[in-house]
C-alpha cells in the first residue's frame, strides 16, 4: 500500500512537471530604450512588459553613438522587472532572444568584451566617404542596385575606424562586431556571429556560413576580394568565427549573466537579428514568406519569399534596381530578402515635435489639425532626409528640407508635409519591391500591408500612408520586435536539431515557427485595417506621381571631364574616374568660333590610346570643330562609344547623316548633339525630321572650350523643356560648370548625365596639394564622381578641410592622452 501510494504519487508530480508552465523572454535593444516581454511559450499570451531608456550621445552633426555598458545594464533591469512583476521563478523562463539594432558597430577586447570606444549606431553618417570607397570597388558582393553603400553599413564604420581612430582603437580592438555579438557575448561568453546580418549587411554569403563548421573553411562566407580592395584585410581576424542562423540555439547563459538577469544558467540564449527582420517574425509575415513596413525611428519596407521558389534570375544582386537585395539567407536560412528603407522617419517627426514645436500642439493635436488639410499640404513639400537617405537614392550627404513654404502655412502643414513624404517614400519603396517579385513592367498594384512598429499608434499616419499606397494597411503589433524574438526563442525549444543534416533542420526548423505561428495566432493578430480613401489616392498620385518603369534605370551618370585632367596623370586619372563608374569626357575642340577659339591637344590618337589602356571605358566625345563631319569617322574608328557635334558647327544635314550612319555601321559609334547655352532646344528638330537617330542631348551650361566656368542658370529650363518634349532621348546631359552643390539642381531640371571636369580633377586639396600622394589624388577622383553620382551633396573628404577633419575625426573615441 505504501509503494503504491509512492508510486501514485511519483506520476503525478511527474504529470504536474509536464504541465508546468514555462516561458520565454523576447527584448528589443532599441535606438531610445531597451524593452523586454515575457511570454508563455505555450500560447504567446505577453505576460509582462518592461522598459529602460537609453542615453544617446551626437558629439558632431551626423555622429550617433552610445555606451554598450548601458545595453547590458538596461537589460539586467528589463529582465529582473518582468520576472518580479509575474511572480515566477527564475527556473521557469527556459529561453531568451534578442532583437537588436544592425550595424551598431562595437570594437571591443575579445576576451573579456570591454568596449575600446563607445558604440557607432546605425543611424551614424559619418562613414560617407568611406562608403564611397566601398561602392568605388564595384565588388560583386554588393547589393545595393543602382545605388551607393549606405553609411549606415558596417564595413564603411568599420573602415572609416581603421582610418581615423587606428592608434586609439582599431589596434587595441581585438574584437570588431554588432551590437547583437556583443549582446550575445556578454549574456553566454560564447562569440558568435549572425548570418542574417552576414547576409544583409556585411556582403557575405549567409547559406555558406551556416554550413561551414571548420574555422579554416569560413573565409569562404566573408567578402575578402571587398575587403581587400579597402585594404581591410586585417577585418577578418576582428570578426567572430562561429556563425549562429536567426532561431539557432548559441548556448546557456553563463553564471556571470544569469545573475546579471535574475535568471539561471538552465535558460537557453537563442540567435537573434536585427529588429526590423525580426519584427517580420513578429508579425507574422516571416515564417513562409511576406511583406511588411517596419515603423519606427526609420522604415523599412521588406518582401521575403522561400529560397527555393525564386526564378534563378531573381538571386543575384541588384544592379540597377533603387532596392537592397536580395539576400538569400535573411531573414531566416530558408528564406530570401530584399529591403528598401528610409533612415529618418519616426525621428523626423519626434524632433518636429519636441525641438521645434516644443510648446505648442502634442503630436495627437497635430494629427488631428493636419486631418483637416487638403493632399498635398497646400503646396507645402517636405524632404525628411535628417540623416541622409537610403532607397531610392542613397545619399549620405542629404539632409531635410522644407521647400515652398509660404506665410500661409502654419505647424499643421509642416506636419502634414513630412507624414506625407515619408508616406511618398514607402509607396515608391514599395512598389520596387513589388516590381522585382512580378518582374511586370506595368504598374504595380501592392496588396494589403502589414504594419508594426511605435507609428501603428497614429490614426492620421496610417490613414495617409494608406492614401498614398492605395491599399489597405493592415495593423498588427506595435512591440513586434519583442514578439518575433520570443517567437524565435519558443520555436528553438519546439524542436531539436538534426546537426547532421542542414536541410531536414531547415525544415524542422520551418514547421517548429508555423506551428508556433498557429498556437500563438501571430498571423490572423490584426489589431485594426486602414481603407483607402480612393479619391484622396488619386489626388496623391497627380501630386506625387510616380514612374516604374524608370526603375531598371541608374538614376544619374557622371561623365568625367579629361579637359581637367592633370595631363601628366591622364590614364591614371582616367582609370580612377572609370573604376568610379564614370564615362570619360572628351572635348576635342579646333580654335574654330565654335570651339571659342579653344584648342585641345586630344584626338583621335588620344581616343585610341584611352581605349587600349581601358578596353571597357565609355568614351563620350564632344567635338566642337569646324566641317565635323570630316572627323566623325576617323574618331569613331579610334574608340569613341558616342560623338556629340557641336549643333552650331553643322551646315550640312545630308553630310552628317552619312557620316553618322557610316560610323554607326562599321563601328556602332552613337550620335549626339551638343547645344551652346544660347541654343533655343527647338533647334533640334530639324535634325530629328532628317531621320537622325540621336541618344544623347548635351545641353552646354558653359562658352565651350575652356573649363572652370561658372554654370549659367538659365539653361536648366531647357533641360526641363527637353525632358518634356523629346522624353524618347534617353540622355540628357549637362555639361560644365558643375559641382556637389548645384549638381541636384540639374538632376532635378531633368538632366540624367552631368558631365564636370574641375569638380572632379581639381578638388580643394588638389589646388593646394599639387604634389598630392597618388593615393589621395586617386581617392579624391572617386569621392567626387561619385557626389555627383548620388545626385549632389556636399563631399566629406577626410584631406579637404579642417572643418571636415574634425567630422571625420568626430566621436568619443578613446583619447591619446594616455599614449602621449
Amino acid at each position: 500500500m505504501i509503494c503504491y501510494v509512492f508510486f501514485l504519487f511519483i506520476i503525478i508530480e511527474t504529470s504536474a512537471l509536464g504541465r508546468r508552465k514555462r516561458y520565454v523572454i523576447g527584448v528589443d535593444v532599441g535606438t531610445e530604450s531597451v524593452r523586454a516581454a515575457l511570454l508563455n511559450i505555450h500560447d504567446g499570451k505577453v505576460i509582462g512588459e518592461a522598459v529602460e531608456k537609453l542615453k544617446t550621445y551626437y558629439p558632431l552633426p551626423g555622429c550617433v553613438e552610445q555606451r554598450p555598458e548601458d545595453w547590458y545594464d538596461s537589460l539586467g533591469k528589463v529582465t529582473k522587472k518582468i520576472v518580479e512583476f509575474a511572480q515566477i521563478k527564475a527556473e521557469a523562463v527556459a529561453a531568451i532572444c534578442l532583437a537588436t539594432t544592425s550595424c551598431t558597430v562595437v570594437a571591443c577586447k575579445s576576451e573579456d568584451g570591454s568596449p575600446v570606444r563607445t558604440a557607432i549606431m546605425w543611424c551614424d553618417a559619418r562613414a560617407a566617404s568611406e562608403a564611397s570607397m566601398t561602392t568605388a570597388t564595384k565588388d560583386q558582393a554588393l547589393c545595393v542596385g543602382n545605388g551607393a553603400v549606405s553609411a549606415e553599413f558596417f564595413i564603411p564604420k568599420a573602415l572609416w575606424i581603421k582610418r581615423n581612430e587606428f592608434d586609439s582603437t582599431w589596434r587595441w580592438a581585438s574584437r570588431v562586431c554588432e551590437c547583437q555579438d556583443w549582446l550575445n557575448y556578454k549574456l553566454s561568453g560564447v562569440w558568435v556571429v549572425n548570418s542574417c546580418n552576414i547576409a544583409t549587411r556585411w556582403h557575405g554569403d549567409a547559406e555558406k556560413a551556416v554550413q561551414s563548421t571548420k574555422k579554416d573553411s569560413l573565409n569562404e562566407w566573408r567578402p575578402i576580394a571587398l575587403l581587400r580592395a579597402l585594404d581591410l584585410e586585417d577585418l577578418v581576424q576582428k570578426w567572430p568565427t562561429r556563425c549562429v542562423a536567426p532561431g539557432r540555439c548559441i548556448g546557456a547563459l553563463s553564471p556571470e549573466a544569469s545573475v546579471h538577469l535574475g535568471l539561471t544558467t538552465n535558460t537557453m540564449l537563442v540567435q537573434g537579428g536585427a529588429d526590423a527582420f525580426v519584427a517580420l517574425i513578429g508579425c507574422g509575415a516571416g515564417v513562409d514568406g511576406g511583406a511588411a513596413l517596419i515603423t519606427g525611428s526609420s522604415h523599412l519596407q521588406l518582401v521575403c519569399v522561400p529560397t527555393e521558389s525564386i526564378q534563378e534570375k531573381k538571386k543575384s544582386p541588384f544592379q540597377t534596381k533603387p532596392i537592397w537585395g536580395p539576400y538569400p539567407g535573411a531573414p531566416l536560412s530558408y528564406l530570401t530578402m530584399a529591403e528598401a528603407g528610409q533612415s529618418s522617419t519616426g525621428s523626423a517627426l519626434r524632433f518636429t515635435a519636441d525641438i521645434l514645436f516644443a510648446g505648442h500642439e502634442s503630436m495627437a493635436e497635430l494629427d488631428q489639425q493636419a486631418s483637416l488639410l487638403p493632399p498635398g499640404s497646400d503646396g507645402l513639400r517636405a524632404r525628411i532626409s535628417f540623416q541622409g537617405s537610403r532607397t531610392p537614392i542613397c545619399d549620405p550627404y542629404a539632409r531635410a528640407e522644407l521647400s515652398s513654404l509660404s506665410l500661409a502655412h502654419r505647424r499643421p502643414h509642416i506636419w502634414r508635409a513630412l507624414i506625407e513624404a515619408i508616406a511618398l517614400g514607402t509607396r515608391d519603396n514599395m512598389r520596387n519591391l513589388f516590381h522585382w517579385l512580378s518582374q511586370d513592367k506595368s504598374a504595380v498594384n501592392i496588396p494589403p500591408l502589414p504594419v508594426c512598429g511605435g507609428a501603428t499608434r497614429s490614426k492620421f499616419f496610417l490613414q495617409t500612408h494608406a492614401n498614398f499606397l492605395n491599399s489597405s494597411v493592415v495593423v498588427q503589433h506595435s512591440n513586434a520586435p519583442m514578439i518575433g524574438a520570443a517567437a524565435l526563442a519558443a520555436a528553438c525549444l519546439y524542436f531539436r536539431e538534426d546537426k547532421s543534416n542542414s536541410k531536414l533542420t531547415d525544415k524542422r526548423h520551418r514547421e517548429s515557427l508555423r506551428r508556433l505561428t498557429h498556437n500563438w495566432q501571430l498571423s490572423p493578430s490584426v489589431i485594426d485595417v486602414i481603407e483607402p480613401n480612393h479619391d484622396e489616392a488619386a489626388q496623391l498620385e497627380d501630386l506625387f506621381p510616380s514612374n516604374i518603369q524608370s526603375m531598371d534605370l541608374n538614376l544619374v551618370q557622371v561623365s568625367a571631364s579629361l579637359l581637367a585632367a592633370d595631363t601628366g596623370f591622364l590614364v591614371n586619372d582616367a582609370k580612377v574616374a572609370h573604376k568610379a563608374g564614370a564615362w570619360l569626357h572628351i572635348d576635342i575642340c579646333d580654335g574654330s568660333t565654335f570651339s571659342r577659339f579653344a584648342l585641345s591637344s586630344l584626338g583621335p590618337a588620344s581616343i585610341k590610346a584611352l581605349r587600349q589602356a581601358i578596353p571597357d571605358a565609355y568614351l563620350d566625345v564632344h567635338l566642337a570643330a569646324n566641317d565635323p563631319y570630316r572627323h566623325f569617322s576617323a574618331l569613331a574608328a579610334s574608340g569613341a562609344n558616342r560623338v556629340t557635334v557641336q549643333l552650331e558647327a553643322i551646315d550640312d544635314i545630308e553630310r552628317l547623316v552619312n557620316a553618322v550612319q557610316h560610323a554607326f555601321i562599321l563601328f556602332g559609334c552613337r550620335f549626339g548633339l551638343a547645344l551652346a547655352p544660347q541654343t533655343p532646344i527647338e533647334s533640334i528638330q530639324r535634325f530629328l525630321d532628317a531621320g537622325l537617330d540621336i541618344d544623347l542631348i548635351n545641353i552646354l551650361a558653359v562658352e565651350p572650350g575652356t573649363g572652370g566656368q561658372l554654370l549659367q542658370k538659365h539653361v536648366l529650363d531647357k533641360l526641363t523643356l527637353l525632358a518634356t518634349r523629346y522624353p524618347h532621348i534617353p540622355f540628357r546631359q549637362i555639361d560644365g560648370g558643375l559641382n556637389p552643390s548645384n549638381a541636384r539642381a540639374a538632376v532635378l531640371a531633368g538632366a540624367n548625365v552631368l558631365a564636370a571636369g574641375s569638380a572632379i580633377f581639381t578638388t580643394n586639396y588638389q589646388r593646394k596639394n599639387s604634389l598630392s600622394s597618388s593615393v589621395y589624388r586617386e581617392t579624391s577622383i572617386a569621392n567626387a564622381v561619385l557626389d555627383l553620382q548620388q545626385g549632389g551633396g556636399r563631399p566629406l573628404d577626410f584631406f579637404c578641410s579642417d572643418e571636415k577633419k574634425k567630422i571625420r575625426k568626430g566621436g568619443r573615441g578613446r583619447s591619446d592622452s594616455k599614449k602621449k
